[in-house]
């Protein structure tokens, strides 16, 4: 609804999740939308530009720790994103996270904390840098 697009793909694990979203979208009346009960670290769709996501917050971990898991999940959107490209979610180890993100070639463009019902978490954009975007070298001097 909020401008044009080719098609929206969304996934999860659970499939009970993956129902109710595709129920939901079906009541908002979005068209073109796919979801599929499919691993999002495996998930791989062509042409992709923009990820929105809300990761679990550490209570649906099943492999490892949270914090490892979105520092995965980062680490892939950053393979999968093109120049420009960008991811928004909510971030409950804001930190931790940022640090993969900028590893892996995302910077922040817009984030706010909001009060996730007893503790804080980060909504954020992250946007993958163009290759042609230089940063200034610590040992650069202003002048």
């Amino acid at each position: 609804h909020l401008g044009p697009y080719a098609a929206l793909l969304g996934t999860d694990l659970d499939p009970h999740a993956v129902e109710a979203a595709r129920a939901n979208l079906a009541r908002a009346g979005v068209e073109r939308a796919v979801v599929e009960a499919i691993d999002a670290l495996a998930f791989a769709p062509r042409g992709l530009r923009a990820i929105v996501t809300n990761p679990p917050m550490g209570r649906r971990v099943e492999r490892g720790t949270h914090g490892e898991l979105l520092e995965r999940f980062v680490e892939r959107a950053a393979e999968l994103l093109p120049e420009g490209g960008s991811i928004t979610w909510v971030v409950p180890e804001p930190k931790r996270i940022r640090a993969a993100a900028e590893r892996s070639g995302l910077r922040v463009a817009r984030a706010i904390t909001v009060d996730m019902g007893g503790f804080p978490a980060e909504m954020s954009v992250y946007v993958k840098e163009t290759s042609g975007r230089s940063r200034p070298s610590a040992s650069r001097k202003r002048r």
